[in-house]
């Protein structure tokens, strides 16, 4: 499940690539962003092939114990929580997950080493011990949510594997967890896999990203006479092109993105320039974006449609 302000991340990324290489070619661009969503979804499908994999480990786990010694009650209990746990169910039995994972090849990405140690590392925490005393919706939830902000986001050696393949996960690690959480609540509701894996709205949202590259793209030239006016003095040469970026972004969605809100517009890339620009370049940023938008709006080139929508 990833929001619009993710997707304005990835083009942002994606642009920005583009103008460094003084490129304004559109597909190019476009294959950086298609990249970079889809290893979101991979390291997306990576993390919860670890959480399968942790709790199916319980099965070797119980055979190498009984092989030493008679299990007590506790250690029974053991198996036939975890086991039953819906979310690993739910990934257990879903052929869908198991298709993901081979078409892209991701099981290359599990280290057994990790499994042994974040499976360890569960046994330990308070929120498994509290799934094991109750089993409601609630522990449960705990029990998941411990599990990848405890465990698995904090396990630096696997992160460290992981960016070896996958560079930007550092970077990515917000939208990566804001993305698992949702994912679980929804695989927890029993909805389809491609809604719980935001695949769905992947889709919905890529021709609005697509139009936001393409427009942006096309008409940065164009905005760069209406933006050099407003710099009071600044060389246009000299302003970082990641902060010029942000400000044709949010040209194209005020002029060209008529059913969006300029307000939500306006938060939106001020928010990036807090994300991505030092405080000096934020302010600056800022300062420019409502300087054009005042000026946009006075010539009538920012015309809005829909209700509710300024």
């Amino acid at each position: 499940m990833i929001s619009r302000r993710s997707i304005r991340i990835k083009v942002l990324q994606a642009i920005y690539s583009q103008l460094l290489l003084n490129d304004t070619n559109t597909e190019g661009a476009k294959n950086v962003y298609d990249r970079s969503i889809q290893d979101v979804i991979e390291i997306n499908l990576i993390f919860l092939n670890y959480f399968y994999l942790t709790f199916k480990y319980i099965e070797e786990y119980s055979v190498q114990q009984s092989q030493m010694y008679l299990l007590t009650d506790e250690e029974k209990n053991i198996n036939t929580s975890l086991l039953d746990a819906d979310l690993y169910l739910y990934l257990q039995n879903n052929v869908e997950f198991h298709k993901l994972l081979k078409k892209n090849k991701l099981d290359q990405y599990i280290q057994t080493e990790y499994v042994k140690k974040m499976f360890a590392e569960l046994l330990k925490t308070q929120e498994y011990k509290e799934f094991i005393l109750s089993r409601k919706t609630q522990t449960e939830y705990n029990l998941y949510n411990a599990f990848f902000k405890k465990i698995l986001f904090s396990n630096e050696d696997l992160l460290d594997y992981l960016e070896s393949y996958y560079a930007n996960i550092e970077e990515d690690a917000d939208l990566v967890h804001f993305t698992l959480k949702r994912s679980i609540k929804a695989i927890i509701e029993s909805r389809p896999l491609e809604i719980s894996y935001g695949l769905e709205e992947t889709k919905e949202l890529k021709n609005f990203a697509y139009d936001l590259i393409k427009v942006t793209l096309e008409q940065h030239l164009e905005y760069m006479e209406i933006i050099k006016p407003k710099l009071k003095g600044w060389e246009a040469e000299r302003i970082p092109i990641l902060d010029m970026t942000i400000i044709k972004m949010a040209m194209s969605e005020m002029i060209h993105f008529s059913t969006i809100p300029l307000k939500v517009t306006v938060n939106e890339y001020i928010d990036l320039t807090k994300l991505f620009c030092s405080v000096k370049s934020k302010d600056f940023v800022n300062g420019i974006m409502d300087r054009i938008m005042r000026d946009l709006q006075s010539q009538g080139k920012i015309l809005k449609t829909g209700r509710g929508l300024d």
